[in-house]
């Protein structure tokens, strides 16, 4: 994928005219409510490793070396700050070698450009608690991405709201930032008159239910920030703070309305 000369070629487009007209809904609905919505450049795990092989008879094979990951990172980042997001958030991470990539890359990034963003940084877990390829656990995940001084570091996606619960408890234990969480990533859709929810291959839940929970595990950690992915809902930092209005740059108009 870091290799094709199509995509390649499309990925500054793709991500600044997505940032860019996320940037316009949010100040339109910003002005129509009087309440301030926020664009987050969401940036994702790729298609590749770099922490595994994908050929069983030679470990030390790789598809992609740190730098070519680094290098379409930046160039990612550099796209969403041209179209106007107001912090960037480093997600679903089911590699950790992998989001250092691109944690450095926006850091050279931030020095490049004379100015910098807030950044969030969301894993993806598995049933032992590890970071889904990487291996490492919540502790040494955070302990991995502590220096970046992120506003916030969570996890979505995963296994869903139940079972994500004690690796988020454990997350907030140990970070001494705000802790997102996201449990389904997918957007409620309409599809031949019955709505489905995507669910990252763990079964799917309405949005009500995965609302439900995360308010639920806000209500037990003692800080949190409550996400949500696609401009689902907004969330509490906590008992009366202000709220955080999130979108992707995948937003649809009504749901940043929501």
């Amino acid at each position: 994928m870091i290799e094709d000369e199509f995509l390649r070629n499309l990925a500054w487009e793709i991500n600044e005219q997505s940032a860019r007209q996320c940037r316009e809904v949010a100040d339109e609905v910003a002005k129509a409510t009087g309440r301030p919505r926020f664009v987050a450049g969401a940036i994702g795990p790729l298609t590749v490793s770099l922490s595994n092989s994908p050929d069983a008879d030679d470990a030390g094979f790789r598809v992609a070396t740190f730098d070519q990951v680094k290098t379409a990172y930046a160039e990612e980042v550099r796209a969403l700050m041209a179209g106007g997001v107001d912090l960037l958030l480093v997600e679903t991470i089911f590699d950790s070698l992998n989001a250092k990539a691109a944690l450095v890359a926006i850091r050279e990034v931030f020095d490049a450009e004379g100015r910098e963003l807030p950044v969030m940084i969301s894993a993806a877990v598995g049933r032992g608690g590890e970071t889904m390829i990487s291996a490492q656990t919540i502790e040494a995940f955070w302990i991995a991405v502590e220096h970046v001084k992120p506003i916030a570091v969570g996890l979505n996606c995963s296994l869903g709201p139940d079972l994500m619960y004690p690796f988020l408890e454990e997350l907030a234990e140990k970070a001494n930032v705000a802790v997102s969480c996201y449990p389904n990533a997918g957007c409620q859709i309409r599809c031949r008159r019955r709505a489905l929810t995507w669910a990252c291959g763990h079964g799917a839940l309405p949005g009500r239910v995965c609302r439900g929970r995360a308010h639920q595990y806000c209500g037990r950690l003692l800080r949190q920030h409550s996400g949500a992915h696609c401009g689902h809902r907004q969330g509490s930092r906590g008992q009366g703070s202000a709220r955080l209005d999130g979108a992707s740059c995948r937003t649809r108009r009504e749901r940043v309305k929501a």
